[in-house]
């Protein structure tokens, strides 16, 4: 039987937040018309592996947690820090399964007017199309919610965020294959460029304040593994969470996106962290595909890219005092 074993001080410290959690049902949202912060959590289970379908549960409840427990803290002499009753982000939701391309513009449009940074992200699959550029300037969409075994499934495709978004959504992640071969730089091709109206630099070294996390070429699902050897099995949706908890809950201070990228690498066993050479993730990798929507199944190259500016700071805990 393969031994699965996450470091146990940070397993620890990823469970420690539940001790300073305000409590909330993951499966309720949040929509307090402050004018703070926002994130929104979309998934799809169309042509999901078994094996995969538990871990988008997990991950996504442990990411919406993560964000839900973020809060303004006052110091009071004799008691410490004491939360406000205020929240980090007013705006919270979990659409895991859930997604159309209804829900993803209204929430589009919902964040651009009352938040001032908003995070979005997805996981799922893919589409593109040839809008009369070379490849790979092409148009690229990811699927709305269906069914496992359904034929297909919608696209919300690049043009159709571009004409909702302006300048709010300063971090989006989409775990979806090819969404982050192209910054773009019009509304006819490219989500970095879609979400964020910013043409971003494609090595994350910029200083615009905007970040795009993305596939090039072919994802990895959740459930394959990312780094074994004779003490340590990791995961994929292991490294994500790790990322979350790096980029939100990290005590005494968070860490950016690139030194969250970094960390959740070193957690899931690549001592070097996001630059490792054998990191899977930032090196590229061939990733298993069962086949579906019309495709054979085979193993592809891709790697995680970021656009923009991986040095921003996700909002966390903010004191006061």
């Amino acid at each position: 039987m393969r031994r699965t074993r996450i470091a146990t001080i940070s397993l620890l410290l990823v469970l420690s937040f539940a001790v300073l959690s305000i409590t909330i049902n993951p499966a309720e949202s949040r929509d307090l018309y402050y004018n703070h912060y926002a994130s929104d959590l979309y998934s799809t289970t169309w042509l999901m592996q078994d094996s995969d379908l538990g871990y988008i549960t997990q991950a996504f409840s442990q990411v919406y947690d993560m964000f839900a427990s973020l809060g303004l803290y006052y110091f009071y002499p004799g008691y410490g820090w004491v939360w406000s009753g205020y929240y980090t982000y007013s705006h919270l939701e979990n659409f895991e399964n859930q997604t159309t391309l209804q829900r993803v513009t209204d929430q589009i449009t919902h964040c651009e007017g009352y938040h001032d940074f908003s995070t979005v992200f997805y996981y799922g699959h893919m589409n593109f199309q040839n809008v009369g550029y070379d490849w790979p300037y092409y148009s690229y969409g990811f699927r709305e919610a269906a069914p496992v075994d359904a034929q297909t499934a919608n696209t919300i495709w690049d043009r159709d965020i571009v004409d909702y978004s302006s300048d709010n959504h300063h971090f989006v992640f989409l775990w979806v294959c090819h969404n982050g071969n192209v910054g773009g730089s019009s509304d006819e091709y490219g989500m970095p460029y879609a979400w964020t109206h910013q043409n971003l630099n494609q090595y994350g070294q910029d200083d615009s304040g905007y970040c795009f996390i993305g596939f090039q070429n072919a994802s990895a699902t959740f459930s394959e593994i990312m780094f074994q050897n004779a003490t340590l099995t990791s995961i994929y949706k292991h490294w994500l969470v790790f990322f979350y908890y790096y980029a939100l809950w990290e005590a005494p201070y968070r860490r950016d996106v690139y030194g969250a990228l970094d960390q959740a690498s070193k957690q899931a066993g690549y001592n070097d962290g996001w630059t490792d050479q054998y990191n899977r993730l930032s090196q590229g990798y061939y990733y298993w595909w069962p086949g579906g929507g019309g495709t054979s199944n085979g193993t592809f190259w891709g790697k995680m890219r970021t656009w923009g500016d991986y040095g921003i700071y996700l909002p966390g805990n903010m004191y006061s005092g």
